[in-house]
């Protein structure tokens, strides 16, 4: 690493047109060639860590800990999720319970729906008409 420092300012002994190096400019390429060696020595000291086997216990420590950050990501994606397919109380009101799954609805229950539903402008599969003809009003009191 010092050796290219010094080619990089000219240091060469062959060279005729030799660049002249202040003190300041010699501490300073030896300061970079310190800095060169520690940055090797640190990264050497980290392969070694990583190499060296490391304790059972130790190891299930580390999984508990990575395992415990992916959960509170995913608690993350989920909950942007939800956000972002919130339901409000109108609608929320217009949801059945899964109890009465299969179970008909009386008249009096699937016209509240409907009122509800026209209430919070949602179209529903099988709504309630609400408008009734005329016609079969007048039919229905002569008979």
């Amino acid at each position: 690493a010092g050796e290219l420092a010094r080619e990089e300012l000219g240091r060469n002994q062959s060279d005729s047109n030799q660049l002249i190096l202040t003190k300041e400019e010699q501490a300073r390429c030896r300061q970079e060639a310190k800095k060169e060696v520690a940055r090797a020595a640190a990264a050497e000291a980290a392969e070694a860590k990583a190499r060296t086997p490391q304790s059972k216990a130790l190891r299930k420590k580390l999984e508990q800990i990575a395992a415990k950050k992916r959960k509170v990501e995913e608690r993350a994606a989920v909950f942007a999720t939800l956000s972002t397919h919130r339901v409000d109380a109108t609608q929320r009101a217009l949801m059945r319970t899964s109890g009465t799954l299969g179970q008909d609805l009386t008249k009096r229950q699937r016209l509240q729906r409907a009122l509800q539903a026209r209430a919070a402008d949602i179209e529903l599969d099988g709504m309630e008409d609400l408008v009734v003809p005329r016609e079969l009003l007048i039919e229905a009191e002569a008979a």
